[in-house]
């Protein structure tokens, strides 16, 4: 196969274009040009870590199939590439800070559960083990015997 060479992504061919804010709805363009003022990252930045954030809160409302076998959550994907010191983690912690209350609020939620299970599993495995010392020692009776 024939492969057409890779575009290195340090070398910039043209100039950059505006990032496009006003295709985003009204609510996420306040709030990233907003942010924008208060950060003074790029726009096309904190765009991308609004979007990252709002695909991650919608996966669970809707599935794509891209075919009839492969369905999954909607998901976006983004590389952002930007030099050390452009604040990338600042803009993003910023908007994932809603998801990782959630999350964390779930776990602490969810913890009863898990240790509970955790209880559970520890007993099933004694009795599995218990169940393989008899079965061993029933088979070496039996080896004995013979």
């Amino acid at each position: 196969m024939d492969w057409e060479s890779p575009i290195p992504f340090a070398i910039t061919t043209q100039e950059e274009t505006t990032y496009p804010l006003q295709a985003l709805p009204t609510i996420l363009q306040k709030t990233v040009s907003d942010y924008q003022q208060y950060g003074q990252q790029p726009i096309s930045l904190i765009a991308c870590g609004a979007l990252a954030n709002v695909s991650l809160a919608c996966q669970s409302l809707a599935n794509v199939a891209r075919d009839n076998y492969l369905i999954s959550p909607v998901s976006l994907y983004f590389i952002v590439l930007a030099a050390s010191g452009e604040r990338k983690s600042a803009s993003d912690n910023l908007f994932s800070q809603a998801a990782r209350n959630w999350e964390e609020k779930v776990r602490s939620q969810r913890l009863p559960m898990v240790n509970a299970a955790k209880v559970l599993h520890r007993a099933w495995k004694m009795q599995c083990d218990e169940l393989t010392y008899r079965l061993g020692s029933v088979i070496f009776m039996v080896d004995n015997r013979c």
